[in-house]
Order: C-alpha cells, then sequence, then structure tokens
C-alpha cells in the first residue's frame, strides 16, 4: 500500500486508528463478561438493589464497571461510559423470543453418540450477546447485549459436551430480517438446528428449500427428531453434501442463505469466498449470517493495515501469523501493495461495503 505523505490525510488515519483501538478494547471488554459468573451472580444483584433501593440494572452496570476497573470520574471513560457502555446492555423478555418454532418443536434430550440435543439454561443476569455489531456514523461499534432476570431455556446441539449451535436470542436476532425478506425458491448452507428452515418453511412466499449439510449424524438428529415436527416439511429437502463444492446454478434458485461459521473470525475465508463468486449468480441473492460483524472484522483489518503502513512496517512483518486475524491482514498486506491512496475521500470509498470486500 503507497500512502500519500500528507498532513491531512496522515491525521485521518490516525483518527481512524483511535476508534478502530477503541473498538477491539470495548469488544475485548464485552466479551470478557459475557456469561462470567464473578459479574452475574443473582442472589448479589438481588441484595445490593435492596440495600441500596436501586434498580437492578443500575446495580449490574455497577458490578460491570467494577470488573472493568474503569475509573468513571476520568471525563474520557464517563463520556465512553454513557455513550457506548450503558446503553449496550438491557433486560430481555421471554416472551419476545416465542415464535412458532419455539412454540411446536418440543425436545427434552435425545442423544446420539458424540451429538447431544438438550434444553440449555441462561442463569438470571447472565450477559448474553444479543445481536450483531452495528456501526454508527462514527465508524464505532455498537455491541448488544443483555440478561434475563428469570432464567431462560432454549435448545442446544452438543458436541462432546461442547455446544455446537443453539437456538438462543442472538441466534434469533441474527437471522430475522433474512427470515422477513426471503421468498421464492431457497438454497440453505448449513442446517443446523433447523430455525432458518422452519421459519421461512411457513412463509407462504416460500415455496421450495433445499438444505446442504455436510455432517451426516446432524442429518439424522434433525430427520428423526425435528423435521417430524415441521407443520411445513414438504416443502424441506435436505441433501448431504459439501456446501462448497455444491453447484449453486444447478437450480434457479432466488435465494442462498449461507450460515457455515460460528463466528466471524472462523468464517472469514468462507465468508469472502462466497463473496467473490456473488456475481456468477446474478439471479441469486446471497444472504450471510452476520454479514454485519463481518465487515466490521474486515474494516478494522483494513484501518490497522493502514496505521501500520505509515508507521514503515514491510514485508518482514508479515510473514508470522498467530491467528485468523493475523492471517487475514498478513493477506491483505501482500493483496494491495500496489494500492496507491492519495487522499482522505479514497479511504472512505475503499471502506465501503462492496469496496472493502474486493481488496482481500
Amino acid at each position: 500500500m503507497k500512502i500519500r505523505k500528507e498532513k491531512e490525510l496522515l491525521n485521518y488515519i490516525d483518527r481512524l486508528n483511535d476508534i478502530n483501538e477503541l473498538n477491539m478494547s470495548l469488544s475485548d471488554m464485552f466479551l470478557s463478561i459475557i456469561s462470567n459468573p464473578e459479574v452475574t451472580n443473582e442472589k448479589e444483584v438481588k441484595i445490593l438493589s435492596s440495600t441500596y433501593k436501586r434498580n437492578e440494572q443500575e446495580i449490574l452496570l455497577d458490578k460491570i464497571v467494577e470488573y472493568w476497573g474503569i475509573d468513571l470520574e476520568e471525563d474520557d471513560n464517563k463520556q465512553i461510559y454513557d455513550h457506548y457502555i450503558k446503553n449496550s446492555f438491557k433486560l430481555l423478555k421471554e416472551e419476545d423470543y416465542q415464535n412458532a418454532y419455539q412454540e411446536n418443536i418440543k425436545i427434552s434430550k435425545v442423544k446420539d453418540g458424540d451429538y447431544e440435543l438438550i434444553l440449555d439454561t441462561y442463569q438470571p443476569y447472565e450477559i448474553i450477546p444479543i445481536d450483531d455489531v452495528k456501526l454508527d456514523k462514527e465508524g464505532i461499534e455498537i455491541t448488544s447485549l443483555g440478561y434475563f432476570d428469570k432464567p431462560y431455556r432454549f435448545l442446544t446441539l452438543n458436541y462432546k459436551g461442547v455446544t455446537w449451535m443453539s437456538l438462543n436470542p442472538n441466534e434469533i436476532n441474527t437471522m430475522k430480517d433474512d427470515i422477513n425478506n426471503v421468498e421464492g425458491t431457497l438454497l440453505v448452507f448449513g442446517l443446523g438446528l433447523g430455525y432458518f428452515a422452519y421459519m421461512a418453511s411457513i412463509k407462504d412466499e416460500v415455496k421450495k428449500i433445499t438444505i446442504i449439510e455436510k455432517d451426516p449424524k446432524i442429518i439424522n438428529l434433525f430427520k428423526n427428531y425435528l423435521l417430524p415436527q415441521f407443520s411445513k416439511k414438504e416443502k424441506i429437502t435436505i441433501i448431504e453434501g459439501d456446501a462448497l463444492k455444491y453447484d449453486i446454478g444447478k437450480e434457479n434458485y432466488d435465494f442462498l442463505y449461507i450460515d457455515l461459521w460460528h463466528n466471524c473470525l472462523d468464517g472469514s475465508e468462507m465468508y469472502l469466498h462466497y463473496k467473490k463468486i456473488e456475481n456468477n449468480y446474478p439471479n441469486t441473492k446471497f444472504l450471510y449470517w452476520l454479514k454485519d460483524g463481518f465487515e466490521a472484522l474486515f474494516r478494522r483489518i483494513f484501518i490497522s493495515l493502514l496505521k501500520e503502513n505509515t508507521l514503515g512496517y514491510n514485508d518482514s512483518n508479515y510473514k508470522q501469523e498467530q491467528n485468523e486475524f493475523d492471517h487475514l491482514i498478513n493477506r491483505l498486506y501482500f493483496a494491495t501493495k500496489n494500492l496507491q491512496i492519495n487522499s482522505t475521500g479514497d479511504i472512505d470509498k475503499l471502506l465501503e461495503s462492496k469496496n472493502l470486500m474486493a481488496l482481500f
């Protein structure tokens, strides 16, 4: 990357990098309290609320700030708290997450080899993510977290005792818009617990759903215990196979919904793969689980690379990698070695979603 050494441009990169570092710091902080029992002790929250005559959300926020060690007497900390922390938490109500799937799909406990379907539980005041990350107009990532004040049960698939997939509020919220938008014929990559397929199948506008899933044991669990409870099961066809090798052009699908990852980092290569081939299928609209999260991740990487360029980093700094983030920034460095940036406008244009994806 070749950046013009001009004061306004360098100052702009510094401002972007300051926001980038804030985003990464806030993300790490939020991650540290998710399902953390040191913060989310129901008994302690209730005792403190009663003792100090303050509502439970205020007490929970106090506990979080104390856990993070934030001094709110400092103006910068107070401003960040008021704008990006205080409003990131909300009390959740179970009825807001009740829908046709929840009402009609009933499972107590099923075990099949290493796989197990169970009802898991969020404890009262357990902090959980509830939506995909969003960017405000300044480029700051807005994280939405929440908690229930009563136990909340949800369907989970475990593999060797580890959660593999679950129908929690985050899953419901991050699929909602795509479920609302689909119609006609759908191709779905990744079966999961069948939530997307179920909610799409009960729409009159949806005529046919083809699901590609490579794990035969997940298919078996689904066909034996979940699919029989689907009210529109005749719309659904399941094909055992590798989504990355499936011929998308085999039929004229109206929508392709892709959900093959657990998070944005582990799904980054697959996401980039499908973004690159979208234009090969102009009649099919591609939809991605966690799309906003992917765009926030790639924005972070590009801005980090801009700043490193101004610090004089060269090829030797991009030879080693310890994690997926390192891999992506190394990849972007070598892909953009001849990219010329002459103005803040060039950067703004490159940060637009379509252009940003094309860099990788």
